[in-house]
């Protein structure tokens, strides 16, 4: 009876020495769990670095977007010539550079109705000449003044005083080579800086790219041969913004 006792206990004894995992067993689970434990907290914190990158991208977007967002301005005629004089003194060294004349004589008209003239641009219609027909409110963008850069007929580089000393019916025939380029450049009171480029053989005049409205300021009878666009020339355009900032 006893003997068949002691083989009972044996027996269990051996059998739970079987279900005990070894040390090496209890550290290889030990070490498993760390490196689970350890994985997890990894990705939690690239996703954590992730969430923070993307933040800080749509932010930098967005304090880009608000610092190329340019606010209009409302001038009176007198800062109007005020700031083109001083886009044309700044334009004058670039001119010189680029082998090119400049003047602000960018419009001009002869004989006309009473109605408004405008620019056509991809913003929209921009108010050149305001005769109340239909009036400053009804354009949005309104122009300051502009620039034409072009290649002399006698040789001058930077501000050209004689460009506009012919009559009217004269244009630019006085001193501009209309087989080499012409840029127009229209000063918008939003900041922005229009262009019509021309020349290479055409016929240029004071009143290419801008149309009229009628009489009474409800419909063009004149419309723009051509349209501006936004130039590309983006010191030009922040030494308009950076006029513009005092008002």
């Amino acid at each position: 009876m006893l003997g068949a006792v002691v083989i009972i206990l044996f027996i269990g004894f051996i059998f739970i020495l079987r279900q005990s995992p070894s040390p090496a067993e209890k550290t290889a689970v030990a070490s498993s769990s760390s490196s689970s434990d350890t994985t997890e907290s990894e990705r939690a914190s690239l996703a954590a670095e992730n969430a923070s990158l993307k933040a800080s991208t749509t932010q930098s977007k967005s304090e880009v977007t608000a610092t190329n967002k340019q606010k209009s301005v409302t001038l009176s005629e007198a800062e109007k010539q005020t700031v083109t004089e001083q886009m044309l003194n700044w334009a004058d060294s670039r001119a010189q550079t680029g082998n090119m004349a400049v003047s602000n004589y960018y419009f001009n008209h002869g004989a006309a109705g009473s109605g408004d003239w405008y620019a056509q641009t991809p913003d929209g219609e921009v108010q050149v000449q305001d005769n109340n027909n239909p009036g400053t409110a009804n354009f949005k963008i309104h122009a300051i003044g502009g620039l034409v850069f072009y290649t002399s007929k006698d040789g001058t580089t930077g501000v050209d005083d004689s460009l506009d000393s012919g009559s009217t019916a004269d244009g630019y025939t006085t001193n501009m080579n209309f087989d080499k380029p012409v840029s127009k450049y229209l000063l918008a009171d939003n900041g922005v800086v229009y262009e019509l480029k021309s020349g290479n053989g055409t016929t240029v005049d004071p009143l290419t790219g801008f149309g009229e409205y009628n009489n009474n300021g409800t419909e063009t009878t004149y419309k723009p041969d051509q349209d501006f666009t936004v130039s590309n020339d983006s010191a030009a355009t922040n030494e308009l913004q950076d006029l513009l900032e005092p008002y």
